[in-house]
């Protein structure tokens, strides 16, 4: 359910472990977003901005604090019902998917400088970005899906859900028509996984595709 909400100055309006019911969308004021990770510092959001999107998909507590810097009104929209929207919207699904994205780039740089620390207890975690990778792959936002798996694979190369992950990868740069990536993406999993028949089976498949219909695929 969605409803109009106002914080006074120096309210919180989450803490960071928070459970992600909902997200919030300024429509007056100034929130700060605080995230406790060395090297993060303090994000303020204006009238427009989206809040608390990657905890929304991203696993099951938020990953920052948002306090109201002035007197703010939002739109609060529960979790379900914004994922409701999402399917039925256009407009919405595209302010989304940007918005994300660009929370996702910043979580990129603040992985990186966690890395340059010489911690990689940050990037275990991988913030979500393989359970937001398959939530817009189910509703068929392939861009946003492919960035996602794609940035999940570079910050976590060892994770448990890698040799999951890549097959989707390369599943979506093939129906993109991407034939090339998802043939590369196909052949290093088949040499990475050779007791997994899949990879081998998959590229096999698209290699017998291209001989056939190369010129005109």
């Amino acid at each position: 359910m969605a409803d109009e909400v106002v914080f006074k100055e120096g309210a919180v309006i989450y803490f960071e472990k928070d459970h992600p019911d909902n997200i919030y969308i300024i429509r007056q004021g100034i929130l700060e977003q605080l995230m406790e990770v060395q090297g993060a510092a303090p994000k303020q959001l204006g009238a427009g901005e989206i809040v608390g999107l990657s905890d929304l998909f991203g696993g099951q507590s938020r990953i920052s604090t948002v306090r109201a810097v002035t007197n703010v009104t939002a739109t609060r929209i529960d979790a379900d019902e914004f994922k409701g929207m999402l399917t039925n919207n256009t407009a919405v699904a595209l302010k989304v998917i940007t918005s994300l994205c660009a929370e996702l780039r910043e979580i990129d740089e603040l992985i990186v400088r966690r890395l340059r620390g010489g911690s990689a207890d940050f990037i275990g975690k991988s913030i979500g970005l393989r359970i937001i990778a398959d939530f817009f792959r189910r509703k068929g936002m392939n861009r946003a899906a492919r960035y996602a798996y794609g940035r999940y694979l570079e910050t976590d190369p060892a994770g448990e859900e890698r040799l999951e992950s890549a097959m989707h990868l390369a599943g979506l740069c093939e129906k993109d028509g991407d034939i090339e990536i998802a043939l590369q993406i196909y052949g290093g999993l088949a040499k990475e996984f050779p007791d997994d028949a899949r990879a081998l089976s998959a590229f096999n498949r698209l290699k017998g595709v291209m001989n056939v219909f190369g010129d005109k695929l």
